[in-house]
């Protein structure tokens, strides 16, 4: 009984103890005018008792020029929507652990060689601490060699997360190392960053995320780089163990680019993200000293011209270009179901390469699509290693893809077919071959069993057109096209429209015509005119007449009309006619080229 209510009576300290804690805790809002009535002039709490006090919450206003260093556990957020922490430093140290700082907007120039801090938000010492939905907005105008940080966790720290913050950072230093996130401490453990957008623009070095510690989670980032020299994520040192890089988007375009990178690194998992670089060269993953990689199931794709004439200040090793590169004492890796395309100008790229692995060291490399050097090297033939391992399954195959010269008929339908085979000669069935005429994308159709794609084209253009078809290729099968000709007799629709007036024995006769296309025509038109009529040479915009006198037939020769809607030729003539009757229509002398689509007749008349 005694031990029961012992019992009961911790039970109820602990939650007298929690309930006074949360009862007692406050919101301070923090402004310019009260800053040093909690802040000393380093930025560190003052000891006061109507003070900053444990689980109490900070909101800041607009603050500028400030130093905030915590060593107890807070909630710091921000006053308003409106409010900016600017030029100034947060910082995280022992006795902080379990803080959150949230919705904050910091902005301004940073300046390290100005006696600044190098690190804009920093935990030091500190765990369980949270990170969170930060906009950060920073600027850095630097001439001499320095670095900064926005947001840098040092020391012995352990379980911080680092979610959905919003990274600017812009600089015109010519010198100036920047990084987004770094974990740069070899005692830090259990980190996760997830959610980020971190976007950096500057001309010397930039790099996304860094980490040395361990077990360092990385997933669901978004990182744009644009700089001379980039990286994407950064994994550095014999203590950057079982780091997880997982659903990351990284983007670099500028000169070098490694849009991961693990110097020294072991039991590092990278899956399914999407990393794509652009500049004179890099890689998508470079590893050197570092063993024992996951690499499963991300798309890359990088494009580059020429590394040749680079300084890679005595790094050679590591100067190159390709989809992934193990260089230095490194190995067993295991490498599957990716997507890796390498674009290189200069040629002579890899997909996967190693060089100098460890002794004994080997890779498996199996179910991955593979291409590189502009193509010429997929598969298997895309991979250069140094070591003996599994190399199975990798494509993609390359195919051959074939198609006939084919004739048509303007206006009728013709069967437009392609036939796809592999590099051994099998046919290849249930892929789409999409067809084009003229460069024009007219439809598809899937192959059947014996690789035949056929489609029911109307015809709609004339002489010699281009057919093409093409493969736009798989996981399995590279892409592949293949151009032919369709040969279609020169075709034109003719609309004729004829007119007539009289006036004191006088007709006007005016026949129009319209070349409705698709094709330049040549044909005549013939006027059989009565003997009434006194003959007269009439007027044609286009081509020229012929009468003979015995049969009393006017020729119109027509060549190469024009295509027009409405008026692509007239022929005007004015005739003295005698009394009576008469009839006057056109006829149109062709092949099977052309088509009268209309031709009025005009009703007898009379001349008094």
């Amino acid at each position: 009984m005694k031990n029961k209510i012992i019992f009961i009576t911790i039970i109820f300290l602990i939650i007298v103890i929690s309930f006074t804690g949360s009862v007692f805790s406050k919101e301070i809002v923090i402004n310019e005018t009260n800053y040093h009535d909690y802040f000393d002039d380093e930025g560190r709490i003052q000891d006061l008792t109507d003070g900053i006090k444990e689980n109490d919450t900070l909101k800041l206003s607009n603050l500028d020029k400030k130093t905030i260093i915590i060593d107890k556990r807070l909630v710091i957020d921000r006053e308003n929507s409106k409010s900016v922490f600017s030029n100034g430093y947060i910082k995280l140290i022992q006795g902080s652990d379990g803080s959150v700082i949230k919705n904050l907007n910091i902005r301004g120039v940073y300046d390290p060689f100005k006696n600044s801090p190098e690190s804009v938000l920093t935990i030091e010492n500190s765990e369980n601490n949270i990170i969170q939905k930060i906009f950060f907005n920073i600027t850095s105008s630097l001439g001499t060699l320095s670095s900064v940080n926005c947001i840098n966790i040092k020391g012995y720290s352990e379980n911080n997360k680092i979610l959905d913050n919003l990274i600017y950072f812009n600089s015109l230093s010519e010198s100036l190392y920047s990084y987004g996130i770094s974990l740069s401490s070899n005692y830090i453990k259990n980190t996760l960053i997830s959610g980020n957008t971190i976007n950096m623009r500057c001309k010397n070095y930039v790099a996304g995320i860094s980490s040395a510690a361990e077990n360092t989670t990385i997933e669901k980032n978004n990182i744009s780089l644009y700089s001379n020299l980039m990286y994407g994520i950064y994994i550095e040192g014999s203590s950057a163990i079982y780091t997880k890089i997982l659903n990351n988007n990284i983007v670099a375009n500028g000169e070098i680019f490694y849009l991961i990178e693990s110097w020294m690194g072991s039991n590092t998992t990278i899956s399914n993200n999407v990393l794509t670089g652009i500049g004179k060269g890099g890689f998508a993953y470079a590893a050197k000293f570092s063993k024992y990689d996951i690499i499963t199931s991300n798309i890359i794709t990088v494009k580059g011209t020429d590394v040749s004439n680079i300084d890679f200040s005595n790094n050679d090793e590591m100067k190159g270009h390709g989809g992934i590169y193990y260089a230095g004492n490194s190995g067993y890796a295991t490498i599957t179901n990716n997507k890796i395309i390498s674009y290189y100008k200069k040629g002579g790229d890899y997909a996967i390469k190693s060089i100098s692995s460890l002794d004994g060291a080997t890779y498996t490399i199996i179910d991955n699509y593979l291409y590189s050097n502009n193509g010429l090297k997929i598969g298997n033939s895309a991979l250069s290693m140094d070591k003996v391992g599994n190399y199975l399954n990798n494509g993609p195959q390359s195919v051959i893809i074939s198609i006939n010269n084919f004739k048509g008929f303007y206006g009728k339908f013709t069967k437009l077919t392609a036939i796809l085979k592999d590099s051994q000669g099998k046919a290849i069935s249930g892929k789409i071959i999409k067809f084009y005429v003229n460069n024009k994308f007219i439809g598809q159709a899937i192959t059947n069993g014996v690789g035949l794609a056929t489609f029911n084209y109307k015809v709609m253009g004339a002489g010699n057109l281009t057919v093409g078809a093409t493969f736009e290729g798989d996981n399995s099968y590279v892409n592949s096209s293949k151009i032919s000709k369709l040969t279609v007799p020169n075709y034109s629709v003719l609309k004729i429209k004829n007119t007539k007036s009289v006036k004191k024995r006088i007709v006007t006769f005016k026949t129009n015509l319209a070349n409705l296309g698709p094709s330049k025509s040549s044909f005549k038109v013939t006027y059989k005119l009565s003997k009434g009529f006194t003959y007269k040479k009439p007027k044609v915009s286009v081509g020229n007449v012929k009468f003979n006198k015995k049969t009393r037939i006017l020729t119109w020769i027509v060549k190469n009309l024009k295509v027009h809607k409405t008026k692509s030729a007239t022929l005007t003539m004015k005739l003295k006619a005698k009394k009576g009757k008469y009839t006057l229509k056109p006829i149109v002398k062709n092949d099977n080229s052309l088509k009268v689509s209309s031709n009025n007749l005009l009703k007898s008349f009379s001349v008094k």
